[in-house]
């Protein structure tokens, strides 16, 4: 046990070495030509799990800025997560947190809870704009079929034991990383000879014919703005 132990503090040790290397060469690449927001939104953890994913988030950190994203970070509650999809330059999102094996989940909370939550949060705030609840309803409906990130990263359990969340959070052709299995953040020498853990996240990409819009007609590719003017 002891062993075990100490091999996963070596580990731990390692990828915050790495994270660290990461971050210093981040912040040594060219300023992106466009700024983009990418969000991490952490889950209320325990002192053990936040420790344990403490170099994972680092490492998120140095990630994002490699791929021209700033990173903002949130407490990963359902609520801070709907008002960062408002945001109209939030085009990633990582989040860090729990998921069961039912289904893929983010934050806690399944795709079509996600989507009809969101569907009702839109529709009260396009009335407080004086849009007509059949207005409200159409918008809110056009925009919650997807929600138009170019970048998801889930890293909780079983975020890719379905491609629900991924279809729905993420545009057609975006990216997507998650696992089909238990994800463990610091691999122990028991959990690296299990069948079902993960240590990785790994790629899914929606397919671009299943999108709810046609991104040359949309110029907000279901991101949150005004419908246009078709008069």
């Amino acid at each position: 046990r002891m062993c075990n132990r100490l091999f996963g503090v070596v580990a731990c040790a390692i990828v915050l070495i790495a994270a660290l290397s990461g971050m210093a060469a981040a912040q040594n690449a060219p300023p992106p030509q466009q700024s983009k927001i990418g969000v991490i939104a952490v889950q209320r953890f325990t002192t053990a799990e936040a420790i344990q994913t403490m170099p994972a988030i680092t490492y998120e950190i140095a990630y994002l800025n490699a791929q021209g994203y700033e990173p903002w970070m949130i407490a990963g509650t359902v609520d801070n997560i709907r008002l960062a999809l408002l945001e109209p330059r939030v085009k990633a999102i990582s989040f860090f947190g729990h998921g069961g094996p039912d289904e893929s989940t983010l934050a806690g909370i399944g795709a079509s809870s996600w989507r009809s939550g969101f569907r009702i949060f839109l529709m009260q705030r396009f009335m407080k704009e004086g849009k007509s609840p059949d207005e409200a309803s159409r918008l809110a409906d056009r925009r919650s079929a997807n929600f138009g990130l170019e970048l998801v990263r889930n890293a909780s359990c079983y975020s890719l034991v379905d491609t629900a969340i991924a279809d729905l959070f993420v545009r057609p052709g975006g990216r997507y990383f998650g696992v089909g299995k238990y994800l463990v953040a610091c691999p122990t020498a028991e959990s690296i000879l299990s069948s079902q853990v993960d240590f990785m996240l790994t790629e899914y990409r929606p397919p671009v014919a299943s999108g709810p819009q046609d991104c040359t007609k949309f110029p907000y590719c279901g991101r949150f703005a005004p419908e246009p003017d078709r008069r």
